[in-house]
């Protein structure tokens, strides 16, 4: 062999499941898919699993990557792509699998469960995640993990002495962590920085416990063309950079996994073509993964590490608790004095609800710390619900049961609030701090439902020292008021939904609810709902009252505390799930059934959401019926849906042209009734243009030309473009 070959990719996405009904909702940035989730497996996760490799121009074989490469995926993650992607989901298992009959040990690594970075978590929450993680992997990949990646590389000795504990083998760096190599027996010691280290050679951390971990480290020139110099822009040259490296031990490389497709579009054919050459070239390449590589190939030197450290913060672990500098969100002006006040409400939030749990689950649970940590077999579908509280729990009712799972679910979200890429980028007003403050409302919600004290003035007293860079979006109050509290999920939401689906049953993996006993009359309509959080096996029940309407209120729900007013109450992400449910088989060029749609679902074409560009797909497909609506004066529209109409028709040009074709189909009807409608007609046409519709008027323009020596059809002509000669 010339060498052997390691190409890891680290795949992770933010915990974008709601926290209640425990389904993945609409988020608008991600249009034209339904969330970033879907969108990135449709870019990146599911090519990779049906890799195309070309010749002159022609597929001549398709590779399922996940066989080749080594690879994690985070939990969260996964559980997504079980539900929602379920073919690409068997492609990773069966990549795992064939790589293990073939080498002896799977591609597949574990990853820390929520993406927290270690060194910052207490020494209780790094045991947490990790076991979670290991409960995880191995109901999935039906076996134990052999290394584990650790969220951004980051890394202490706490940290390595909790995966030791655990049994985990190894983890991966970058180079630039290692601060020293030495002798095994710690007497020799030689500084090192990335440029000497030797990355080929995997190496032994001694740990004060008298345990020791295995670090590999990537090669980092080889790494960074791939994250950074469009280096999968060409297939041979990714081939050849890679031979160019590999040698006497082991060339790895470790990226995102999201380089292959999504951050670089076709970069996955870029890796099948690498993964071609490495298997057949003459010279001989072995491409393994690093469990394999270990068997044979035990460290023989030991490494210092500067610490704390990660891969992507050269201030060690700064860019996840303070403004260090480091940042990736395309304002290099802005500033992040906001990441030290979020991290310290979630940590101020984090001791109550440890507390709360202590105090509360010690006399509910045999062993109240053993029963968090094997929670991990619940959430991960290796044990059910019934047996777990068995197990776990010393005998009680159903009502303590209740509060059993209910402080789990209350530390479970907690953790969850603590997912790196809240800080990773540049402002506070992102999609990512929004998600992990609405896991620590719902553990909030939970602390509170449980008998736990009311922190939340404390806990927003130090987020409001938090500030975005967008002065729109103010400060982490205002933030939390405006972006985060309107997403909690209540009976009335829950209400809210069944009504506008028409549905008498709800039900996702969160929780089920009931709309029963629904009667109408003309003052409007009462009913009783019926909610079970599924996680918690909480019920609530409620009497309810309502009215309903049109336009800006299709709903107004009363249950005697409050009231709930469809649209107006209802969040961006369960509208777009909404349409998008109601026009999922919704199939394109059906004029119709446009307008059908829009007719009933008017009410939800709304402004763009943060950082969406183009409408989401499905709910996207009823725009051109609201906007014929619209323009034929059928429906009146706010100046938000107007520009929220003018952006769509910017970006989907093919729908101007359904929509104008509409429009010169009418005005062509209306052109040959007497009287001429000319201020309907010129109404219909301003209000094309108030939202960005202007036709090809041929047909229109061939009639006003037949029909010239009418009076009253000359004002028509200047509307569309036409000046007849002798005519003022």
């Amino acid at each position: 062999m010339s060498g052997y070959v390691c190409i890891h990719g680290h795949c992770y996405q933010p915990p974008r499941l709601d926290p209640w009904v425990e389904e993945f909702l609409a988020e608008p940035s991600a249009a034209p898919y339904l969330n970033w989730n879907e969108r990135i497996a449709k870019e990146c996760y599911s090519p990779l699993a049906w890799a195309r490799r070309m010749e002159q121009g022609k597929v001549v074989e398709i590779i399922n990557c996940y066989e080749w490469i080594s690879f994690n995926f985070g939990p969260t993650l996964l559980t997504w792509m079980e539900r929602h992607a379920p073919q690409t989901y068997a492609r990773i298992l069966q990549g795992d699998a064939r790589s293990q009959a073939r080498l002896g040990h799977g591609n597949a690594l574990a990853q820390v469960y929520h993406h927290a970075i270690m060194p910052l978590s207490t020494d209780s929450d790094k045991d947490i995640e990790i076991a979670w993680a290991i409960q995880d992997f191995e109901a999935r990949f039906q076996r134990r993990p052999e290394g584990m990646w650790l969220a951004e590389t980051a890394v202490d000795t706490p940290t390595l002495e909790a995966l030791a504990r655990a049994g985990i083998g190894f983890t991966i760096l970058a180079p630039h962590q290692a601060k020293a190599v030495a002798t095994l027996d710690g007497k020799h010691v030689f500084g090192v920085d990335e440029t000497t280290l030797d990355t080929s050679a995997p190496y032994r951390v001694n740990l004060p416990s008298g345990n020791s971990m295995v670090v590999f480290f990537y090669n980092g020139p080889l790494s960074r063309a791939v994250a950074f110099e469009q280096l999968l822009a060409d297939g041979e040259s990714f081939f050849r950079r890679i031979v160019s490296q590999a040698g006497a031990g082991l060339c790895s490389l470790a990226t995102d996994g999201e380089s292959y497709g999504h951050h670089f579009t076709f970069g996955e054919m870029a890796l099948a073509y690498a993964i071609h050459r490495l298997r057949t070239d003459p010279k001989g390449y072995g491409l393994t993964n690093y469990a394999a590589w270990l068997e044979n190939h035990p460290p023989s030197q030991s490494v210092i590490l500067h610490e704390p450290s990660s891969w992507s913060c050269i201030h060690g672990v700064e860019r996840w608790k303070s403004d260090c500098g480091c940042t990736d969100g395309g304002h290099p002006q802005w500033k992040q004095h906001w990441r030290q006040p979020l991290r310290r409400s979630l940590n101020y939030l984090r001791y109550y609800v440890e507390d709360h749990y202590r105090r509360k689950a010690r006399p509910l649970f045999h062993d109240h710390a053993a029963a968090l940590k094997d929670y991990g077999l619940v959430l991960a579908g290796k044990q059910d619900r019934a047996s777990f509280l068995e197990e776990q729990c010393t005998p009680r009712g159903r009502e303590q049961e209740e509060l059993c799972l209910s402080l789990l679910t209350m530390q479970r979200w907690s953790l969850a609030s603590f997912a790196s890429c809240a800080w990773f980028f540049d402002d506070l007003g992102r999609i990512e701090p929004v998600i992990v403050l609405t896991c620590a409302l719902r553990s909030l919600e939970v602390l509170l439902a449980t008998g736990g004290r009311d922190v939340s003035p404390g806990f927003l007293e130090i987020l409001e020292e938090a500030q975005s860079n967008d002065p729109s979006k103010g400060d982490g109050v205002a933030i939390w008021k405006n972006l985060v509290v309107p997403r909690r999920m209540d009976p009335l939401h829950l209400a809210g939904m069944l009504l506008v689906l028409g549905s008498k049953r709800l039900e996702w993996p969160g929780v089920e609810a009931f709309l029963v006993n629904r009667r109408d009359d003309q003052n409007g309509f009462t009913a009783s709902l019926s909610v079970t959080w599924q996680r918690t096996g909480t019920r609530q029940k409620r009497s309810l009252g309502g009215t309903c309407g049109t336009g800006e209120q299709v709903f107004s729900i009363d249950d005697g505390q409050a009231t709930y007013v469809v649209p107006r109450d209802m969040h961006a992400q369960v509208r777009g799930y909404l349409t998008w449910q109601r026009t999922s088989e919704f199939e394109a060029g059906e004029r119709q059934r446009l307008v059908e749609m829009a007719d009933q679902w008017s009410w939800l074409v709304q402004p763009f959401g943060e950082g969406q560009t183009s409408p989401l797909g499905h709910p996207g497909a009823i725009v051109p019926g609201v906007a014929w609506l619209w323009i034929r004066g059928d429906v009146v529209c706010s100046d938000a849906q107007k520009q929220w109409m003018r952006r769509f028709f910017a970006e989907n040009m093919h729908a101007v042209a359904q929509v104008g074709s509409l429009l010169t189909s009418q005005v062509r009807t209306l052109l040959d009734k007497t009287p001429l409608p000319g201020t309907i007609i010129l109404d219909m046409i301003e209000r094309a243009r108030a939202i960005g519709v202007e036709p090809y008027w041929w047909n229109v323009q061939n009639a006003i030309w037949t029909g010239r020596d009418r009076q009253e059809i000359l004002v028509i002509a200047k509307a569309v473009g036409m000046v007849i000669e002798g005519e003022s």
